[in-house]
């Protein structure tokens, strides 16, 4: 299991039937804030990217010079894929939620969410 999946609190539903162009090849999960370097068109999750150009600043497909500045958000198509992957919640169990809709599922709808005390 990767930190990434450590991490949310939900899991794929079917992680094997994701379309790997759908998946960012540096931590080779779906997308979690996909960004396009405009000079060479790759797309990696954020988090992992910045972790990749402060060790290389380099992209990790053609080895092309990156700078933050040129980074990308992505909307349209991908973004749209991205959000329709089926997940499951890890706190209550509720299962074929569109990834796009998952946070609404925890601020409205999961009654099995953990609440912390703000008071340590």
């Amino acid at each position: 299991m990767s930190e990434a999946q450590k991490k949310r609190s939900f899991e794929y539903m079917d992680e094997d039937g994701i379309d790997d162009e759908l998946k960012c090849i540096i931590c080779t999960e779906p997308f979690l804030d996909p960004v396009t370097i405009p000079t060479c068109g790759h797309t990696f999750c954020r988090s992992e990217i910045e972790k990749v150009f402060e060790e290389k600043g380099v992209c990790p497909r053609c080895q092309q010079s990156i700078s933050t500045h040129e980074w990308e958000s992505v909307n349209g198509n991908l973004a749209n894929r991205l959000n329709k992957i089926s997940v499951k919640c890890k706190y209550c169990g509720q299962m074929n939620i569109q990834r796009g809709y998952f946070s609404d599922h925890i601020e409205k709808i999961c009654s099995k969410v953990p609440v912390y005390c703000s008071n340590g």
